[in-house]
């Protein structure tokens, strides 16, 4: 090999290196997961890749949609979180056992599919899943999660339709496995 030819191997090898570094750089700062931090209300989540989070509601409720449905422009899976005070709540109130009845006595023909528990690094996580009449009487699949870290309370609940809810339900998994307390 002339020095020549050496020159040449060596500048290519230097560019692709660079670019590959500019390009995971790139990728970091642009299109990697974001955190969603709420430092007031104590907790942080990370949405799926290219979810936002959607305007309005109160302090207590953050909301992020996926992708639009074509058909009515609005998004085809949600995430929401609430954040409660437990020392608001009557002592019945700190859990599974009081929000999935009120949840059941908010929505119109609320069906219990099933339930169980998650393992956390500090606790095990009640979960059930459901479904439910939404707006202009669709129907909605969902999937509440109850955490507990005093002094609050989180309802992290997932919504789909029935029909794109197995479709998001990774994402649903990734985004509530990533809930830490801050």
């Amino acid at each position: 090999m002339s020095p020549l030819q050496r020159k040449i191997l060596v500048l290519s090898a230097v560019a692709v290196v660079s670019f590959a570094a500019a390009a995971g750089a790139l990728w970091w700062l642009v299109w990697r997961p974001v955190r969603y931090i709420n430092a007031h209300q104590g907790y942080s989540i990370r949405f799926p890749d290219g979810w936002e989070v959607l305007p309005g509601g109160a302090e207590s409720l953050v909301q992020a949609g996926g992708f639009q449905d074509p058909k009515d422009n609005e998004p085809e899976a949600i995430i929401s979180i609430i954040t409660a005070d437990l020392k608001s709540l009557p002592a019945e109130g700190k859990g599974i056992a009081w929000w999935s009845p009120l949840s059941a006595t908010r929505l119109e023909n609320f069906t219990r599919l099933r339930e169980g528990n998650w393992r956390f690094p500090r606790h095990d996580v009640p979960w059930v899943e459901f479904t439910y009449l939404g707006p202009e009487k669709t129907l909605v699949q969902g999937w509440q999660f109850y955490l507990r870290e005093e002094p609050r309370g989180y309802v992290v609940t997932c919504t789909a339709k029935p029909a794109a809810f197995e479709k998001y339900r990774t994402e649903f998994e990734r985004s509530i496995r990533s809930f830490r307390f801050e």
